[in-house]
């Protein structure tokens, strides 16, 4: 294991410990990301109010371009499926960051909960935009996994509530 010694705290640690520097002779900083972290966490406390300022500023001279970027991707099927959750339009990108194999086993992939959005809804046969469809779950009680998810539009899974799968799907026949 190669290492490297910090220029600043002094501290000999593994390559990992440091980030990319191309001006340097080995390509590495000279700092540890530790030791950085804790520089950009003092200059952020120290100039605070002129940090938050420029924040504000760069969010309102780019108001329209942040806005129409998120459009975009809110249009996409891939941004819809990430930003929607419960019915309610997040602009949370933490949604995005789905851990696969912490998932159930039958539990659809990103790729398949697309497609589910595609398919007309199961209740009424009627094909609705992507915006407006998500899945509904046969049993309230088991998750959402396949043998266990129909695709149906918002506005049906709504309705339904915590009614049974049995006494909604009553309602069409």
């Amino acid at each position: 294991m190669e290492i490297k010694k910090c220029s600043r705290c002094g501290r000999e640690l593994p390559l990992e410990s440091f980030t990319k520097l191309k001006t340097s002779k080995d390509g590495l900083d000279y700092w540890c990301k530790e030791c950085k972290r804790e520089c950009r966490k003092q200059n952020y406390q120290s100039n605070r109010e002129c940090e938050l300022e420029q924040m504000k500023r760069y969010r309102q001279e780019h108001k329209e371009e942040r806005a129409q970027k998120w459009k975009q991707y809110y249009n996409t099927l891939r941004g819809f499926a990430i930003c929607s959750r419960n019915g309610e339009i997040t602009a949370d990108r933490k949604h995005g960051r789905i851990q696969e194999d912490s998932l159930p086993i039958n539990y659809p992939t990103l790729e398949e909960w697309m497609e589910l959005l595609l398919l007309p809804d199961f209740y009424d046969g009627k094909q609705y935009h992507f915006t407006e469809m998500g899945v509904d779950r046969i049993d309230n009680n088991k998750p959402h996994i396949w043998g266990n998810i129909i695709p149906a539009s918002t506005a049906h899974n709504k309705e339904r509530g915590r009614m049974s799968f049995e006494e909604y799907l009553g309602r069409f026949v």
